[in-house]
């Protein structure tokens, strides 16, 4: 056993590649099929018992490609499986063209209404839905505008990463002016308040002493300060978005 677990294999001298025998098919492969372990795609229903395979079922199946024919340069694949109750072979193989499978022989693929419907039918749908009802045409003719203005956007976006990082960096800075704004005016706000009940307990703004007035007309001219950069901040926003 020791001598399998080397890194190291010894190669003689004499020894040529080229002489060792090589199979045309692919490792394990018999007849051109190799085993494939693969899962049911779709409910089928077994010819020979009447056995129902719902979809998801697991099999240990044959895979093989089929033989002249092909969509577009794509290879076609045939899995040949057995029934989970009578054990008779079934075989399907895959369709490209409709990104499906096709059932070939040994069973019968269960009925699927989303199958049956097409473009037209679709179309149909929409338009039965839209006649007598202005509101849903406007809804889906608005839609489909924004949908082709979102295509021709992207298609024709051309930001660059130093723009994008701009932006960003912009943005940022406009978040934190705001959060400053905000918490200078609450600050104040506060402030004002305490003042205005302060200020309220006396009889008239006459008695209040010099100091007060001061202090008064600066928290005012604060407050309007404030309120000016705000109005700066909004006219701003309400130009650029």
């Amino acid at each position: 056993m020791g001598e399998r677990k080397v890194l190291n294999k010894y190669i003689p001298p004499d020894f040529d590649p080229s002489k060792i025998p090589r199979s045309k098919n692919a490792r394990g492969a018999k007849n051109g099929q190799i085993k494939v372990r693969m899962m049911l795609p779709m409910t089928i229903c077994c010819n020979t018992c009447g056995e129902f395979i719902t979809k998801g079922t697991k099999f240990n199946a044959r895979k093989e490609d089929v033989a002249g024919e092909d969509y577009l340069g794509i290879r076609i694949f045939r899995f040949y499986f057995r029934c989970t109750r009578c054990s008779a072979e079934l075989a399907m193989k895959t369709d490209p063209k409709n990104s499906d499978y096709v059932v070939e022989a040994g069973a019968s693929r269960n009925y699927e209404m989303w199958k049956d419907t097409t473009e037209d039918d679709e179309a149909k749908a929409k338009a039965l839905d839209e006649a007598g009802n202005e509101m849903r045409a406007l809804e889906n003719r608005t839609e489909e505008s924004k949908h082709e203005m979102r295509s021709l956007n992207a298609r024709h976006a051309g930001i660059s990463n130093a723009d994008a990082l701009r932006a960003m960096a912009s943005a940022a800075k406009t978040e934190d002016e705001l959060y400053v704004d905000l918490e200078c005016l609450f600050t104040l706000s506060v402030r004002f308040v305490f003042d205005a009940l302060a200020y309220t307990i006396r009889i008239s703004f006459s008695e209040r002493s010099p100091t007060d007035q001061a202090c008064f007309s600066r928290d005012a001219e604060r407050l309007n300060a404030t309120r000016r950069r705000r109005a700066q901040f909004s006219t701003s926003n309400a130009r650029f978005s």
